[in-house]
Parts: structure tokens; sequence; C-alpha cells
């Protein structure tokens, strides 16, 4: 019997632990009026009034302004708190028939934070999402970015929470990049993005062909591969290689470097170039361009 109480009075006590994440909580509508008459919960917490009785009911609160239409016998009606206060809730078909529902503030919450997708071309976006665990719409939250070769994280922009607390937001890494979300004093966990170097590849003349190379900082003197497609493997076989050199086309932030050669392959020869991961560096991915015919 000991160990039978001790046991319940454990899950009691996980039960009323406080949790980041947002609660529901139950209150019966019956004869004598509300079961429970009073309720303590958490901004971002909801109450669902469900009518136990066999008349019709109605749940409304002056203070927090909601209204329920008509509850039928086991019709439910829910609320969300966002508001931190006490709130007088009523039947307006029960006379004197209320409750107290006392909402605590809540100093912060946890951040969750995903990114789609995790490697983009240079010039592309990606979108960054998640949820408030309070669940509080109205919140802003602080995005931060870490570039790579950039020390610390720096304040790239701000996003309000919506239905649910939730949160989408599309930005545009230039190179490999690191991103997190603050809230108050919370953060979230870093989720990091891979840029590709934006590879053309095009035909100026008859065995002439021009590689042009987009990214953030200058890929000069940088090694492209150029590939021909074996029908037979169905893989790309390198044929000879390229030096990049710097042009002065670029509008900031783009840098552009490019090169011209010559290539000696049947006509119709599909065609690509490619950069490894060695010569892609630390700050980006590697890549490849388009395909085009001799």
């Amino acid at each position: 019997m000991r160990k039978l109480i001790i046991v319940v009075a454990t899950l009691g006590a996980l039960a009323f632990a406080p949790s980041a994440v947002a609660a529901n909580l139950n209150v019966a509508i019956t004869k004598v009026g509300f079961v429970p008459a009073s309720l303590t919960i958490q901004q971002g917490d909801s109450v669902t009034w469900t009518n136990s009785d066999t008349a019709n009911h109605q749940v409304a609160s002056k203070d927090a302004g909601f209204a329920s239409g008509i509850l039928k016998p086991t019709d439910t009606y829910s609320y969300t708190f966002t508001k931190a206060g006490k709130f007088t809730v009523t039947d307006p078909l029960a006379k004197n028939s209320k409750m107290m529902v006392t909402v605590t503030a809540v100093a912060g919450g946890t951040v969750s934070l995903h990114v789609a997708p995790g490697v983009v071309t240079f010039g592309g976006r990606v979108t960054l999402s998640g949820a408030l665990s309070t669940q509080r719409s109205g919140e802003q939250l602080t995005v931060e970015a870490q570039a790579c070769g950039e020390s610390s994280f720096t304040r790239l922009t701000s996003v309000t929470t919506t239905t649910g607390g939730a949160f989408s937001v599309a930005v545009q890494p230039l190179k490999n990049t690191t991103y997190q979300v603050r809230y108050k004093n919370q953060t979230s966990s870093p989720v990091s993005v891979r840029v590709r170097p934006r590879l053309t590849l095009g035909k100026i003349a008859p065995r002439r062909f021009t590689v042009t190379v987009r990214a953030s900082d200058s890929l000069a003197g940088k090694v492209v591969s150029v590939q021909r497609w074996n029908a037979a493997t169905l893989r790309w076989v390198a044929v000879r290689s390229a030096i990049l050199r710097a042009n002065s086309s670029g509008v900031a932030p783009t840098v552009v470097s490019s090169v011209t050669f010559t290539l000696k392959v049947k006509a119709r020869t599909k065609l690509r170039v490619a950069m490894g991961a060695a010569q892609a560096g630390s700050c980006y991915a590697p890549s490849s361009s388009n395909a085009v015919l001799a």
C-alpha cells in the first residue's frame, strides 16, 4: 500500500510539474456549475470545457474576450489563453455559474529550428521554420547568422510567431552559413546550410566554351574539371581542366570568376564543368554546371 501511495504521489507531482510544452486542461460543465471551479495555467495553455449535463450550456469570458456557441450535451469548446492575468468565466445560460482561470506569465520558451533545403546554389533561398514551445502567437524572434569565416553570430532579421507559436522566414545565404533563432534568453539549436557556387557553361564558338562562376568570394585561381558524358557507362568523365580568372562583371555581393577554353570533341557531345570539394574550399559546397552540346 505504501508503494502504491508513493507511485500515485510521484505521478501527481509529474502531472502538475511546469512544462515547456503548452498544456490542455479539461473542465466539466455540470448541473452544479464548473468542475473544477478554478484553474491555474501558464500562458499558451488551453482549456477545454465539456458539457457533462443533460441541458444546454455556454462558456463566455468578458475578461478574456471569448464566447462559445450553445453547447449541447457532450459538446466541447476550447480556448487558448495567451495573456497573463485572472479571467472570470461564466455560463450565460446558468445564473451564478462561474469559475476563475488564473494565467501565469512564462518568462521564456524553447525554440525549435529547421532548414530546407540544406544545400542551395548561390543566389537561391532556403526556408527557416520552427515553433515556440509556449505556442504563443505574436511573439518576436530574432534570426541570427554566422557565415563561413565569421567569428560570431550577427542579427539577420526578425520574425513574428503565428498560430501555435509557429514561424517561417526565407533567407539567402551567400556561402556556407549557420543559423539560430533567439527568443528572450533562449536560443535554438543551430542549423547549417551549404552553398554551391553557381557554375554556368556556355558554347561561344565551335570547340570554344566559357565558364562563369558566381559566388560571394572570388574563386580566381581555382580549378574546374571539364567533363563529357559517357553514355555507355552512364558517367561523367574528365577530359581536361581549366583555371578560373578574375572577372569584373559581378555586382556586389556577387563576385564573378570565369575562364574560356577550347576543346576538341565530337559534335553533339554532352559537356559540363564541375568544382570538387578541394577547390570549393571550406566555405562552399562542391558544384557542377548545366550541360551543353559541343
